[in-house]
């Protein structure tokens, strides 16, 4: 019975959110490579079924992908300070492919403050409010008809089950980046938390999933929201018990409405129960815009991004360790179209003298190896031994332990993307 509701917590809390359950913990050790190695590569123990078992679950659900819906919505307050829903705009919206044959969940957020024409009523608006002027079907339409994709199915998540699923498992452990302190009587809103990790209760996760009073606005208050998520989904299984379940459940379920019909939940949650899922999210590429003193993003390129959402094409992260800025000028002359998705770019702090590819297997699954002129091939574990024991490189060595930003980014990056390319020397004016 167990194993069932924390199956279904699990259903309920991708729809929410836009998380990433193969996150890394930070652990104390000597600085060894055997340390480093043991860090990098700690993972979840996968569940092993058979192919026959999988065709037959398949079968039942009828599809091999669906594509669903998830709108998180705010509250209004009114007169006494009491929320409501009603004319509640939608605080966040995700959409998510669950690929039941390739076994990925994959997540993209679609910005609240993204500008789009509602045909209906001949003017421009923000997408979230298409809730309020045509309930979650208007969303579903706009949303659709924007990125030619069709939505099978649609979550509405109040925000109080969020709030509720924290508060009944004691609090939730949150790394909050930064000091942040907002305050809006009218809206009942208070965040003060500081820089840290911390034990937060349901109403401070909330305030941070919520806050965008900085630079970064609503794309900050997304990121922060699918690291909340991630945290939550790590600690909920040293949290729920036998004495807990049950009230964990009912006071989250009241709070999620949906079309999609209990037989099918039920078929899903058996899969979710009996195969390994991965997951992945991607995210659109957007530029801020004011038009009469009203505040939006509008969408680049996005195409491309659609197709690597729905098609599962794997993420590439790119590491720029050369003189060069010449990150987008190599993803646009030799990745640009191919079946990579470029979720990330950043820098190094130093120079290395070529290009390094690295994989997360040891089988160079999609090796860029043979897309580029340059580079050489390899795993992560392989990169880390031959740069700490064979070589005096000052790149990742000083005093006999690796730069620790370095090998943070490092970590992150190879955490986030199938591929991680790291440009070097040999990347210049080819």
């Amino acid at each position: 019975m167990k194993s069932f509701f924390y199956i279904l917590l699990i259903l309920l809390l991708f729809s929410v959110g836009g998380f990433i359950f193969f996150m890394f913990k930070e652990k104390k050790g000597d600085g060894s490579i055997k340390d480093i190695i043991s860090e990098v590569f700690k993972k979840g123990e996968d569940l092993k079924n058979s192919e026959d078992k999988k065709n037959e679950l398949m079968k039942k659900i009828g599809v091999k992908k669906l594509v669903f819906l998830v709108l998180g919505m705010d509250y209004n307050w009114v007169d006494g300070h009491k929320p409501t829903s009603k004319g509640a705009r939608s605080d966040t919206i995700i959409l998510v492919t669950m690929d039941l044959y390739n076994q990925e969940v994959r997540l993209l957020s679609i910005p609240r403050d993204l500008r789009v024409y509602y045909d209906e009523f001949g003017y421009y608006e923000k997408i979230n409010a298409a809730v309020v002027l045509g309930g979650s079907s208007l969303t579903r339409k706009i949303i659709s008809n924007l990125f030619g994709v069709h939505i099978d199915y649609v979550f509405i998540i109040k925000q109080q089950a969020i709030k509720n699923l924290v508060d009944s498992v004691g609090g939730v452990y949150i790394d909050v980046e930064k000091d942040m302190f907002y305050e809006d009587k009218w809206g009942n809103l208070r965040i003060d938390l500081k820089h840290g990790r911390q034990l937060l209760n349901g109403e401070q996760v909330i305030g941070y999933m919520r806050f965008r009073m900085d630079e970064e606005g609503d794309l900050g208050r997304m990121r922060r929201q699918n690291q909340a998520i991630s945290q939550i989904m790590q600690q909920l299984p040293s949290k729920i018990n036998s004495s807990n379940i049950f009230s964990v459940i009912n006071n989250v379920l009241p709070y999620v409405q949906t079309d999609m019909k209990k037989e099918k939940i039920m078929l899903l949650i058996n899969f979710m129960a009996n195969f390994s899922i991965d997951y992945k999210s991607y995210r659109l590429l957007v530029e801020p815009v004011d038009i009469d003193g009203v505040s939006y993003v509008e969408l680049k390129d996005y195409k491309e991004t659609i197709k690597a959402w729905y098609r599962g094409y794997e993420k590439l992260g790119i590491l720029n360790a050369c003189s060069v800025d010449n990150n987008m000028e190599i993803f646009n002359k030799y990745i640009y179209g191919s079946n990579f998705y470029l979720n990330a770019s950043d820098y190094l702090d130093d120079y290395v003298p070529f290009s390094i590819i690295l994989h997360k297997d040891d089988n160079g699954k999609s090796s860029l190896y043979y897309k580029l002129p340059f580079g050489k091939s390899m795993t992560l574990k392989e990169f880390i031994y031959n740069r700490y024991v064979n070589s005096t490189s000052e790149i990742y060595l000083k005093k006999s332990f690796l730069y620790d930003n370095e090998i943070s980014k490092l970590r992150d990056f190879y955490v986030s993307n199938d591929v991680v390319l790291i440009l070097g020397e040999d990347s210049i004016e080819k």
